[in-house]
C-alpha cells in the first residue's frame, strides 16, 4: 500500500510530468513542449498553464494560457486514451512559411520517410500472390 501511495505522488507530480512526460511528447511531435505549471488528477484530468509548443524558427507554433484535458480512466486501464474534453484558453497559433516552402508546422505533419520494404514470408512457405481478376 505504501508503494502505491509513493507511486501516486510521483506520477502526479509536476516534476515527473515536466521531466518524463513532456520530453517524450516533445520527441513524438518533433518539437519542444513546455509548460509553467501542471495539475494532474490521475485517470481523469490534466490542467496545464502557459503551454508552449516550439518547432522550428523563433516564434512558437502554439501558445496557450491554459489547457484542460478530461479523459476516461477506464479507457486508460484498457490501454487506450479517450479524451472527452479539451479546453484551450487564449490560444495563439503562429503558422510561418519560409521562402523554401517549409513551415514551422512541418515537424508535426511530416514523418520520417522510411524506404518501402516488403515483408518476407516465413522460410519454407512461398509468398502468396494476388492476381487481378479480369472480366
Amino acid at each position: 500500500m505504501v508503494l502505491f501511495v509513493v507511486v501516486y505522488f510521483v506520477v502526479t507530480s509536476s516534476a515527473f510530468f515536466k521531466g518524463v512526460v513532456l520530453p517524450r511528447a516533445s520527441k513524438a511531435v518533433g518539437g519542444q513542449i513546455t509548460v509553467a505549471k501542471v495539475s494532474i488528477s490521475p485517470f481523469s484530468r490534466v490542467h496545464l498553464r502557459q503551454l508552449k509548443v516550439q518547432t522550428t524558427g523563433t516564434e512558437p507554433l502554439l501558445q496557450a494560457d491554459e489547457v484542460h484535458l478530461r479523459y476516461s480512466r477506464f479507457s486508460i486501464l484498457r490501454g487506450t486514451m479517450k479524451v472527452h474534453e479539451v479546453t484551450v484558453v487564449s490560444p495563439v497559433v503562429h503558422l510561418i512559411e519560409n521562402a523554401d516552402g517549409t513551415s514551422n508546422l512541418d515537424p508535426l505533419v511530416k514523418k520520417e520517410e522510411k524506404p518501402a520494404s516488403t515483408p518476407s514470408a516465413p522460410s519454407g512457405h512461398p509468398e502468396p500472390r494476388l492476381e487481378p481478376r479480369r472480366r
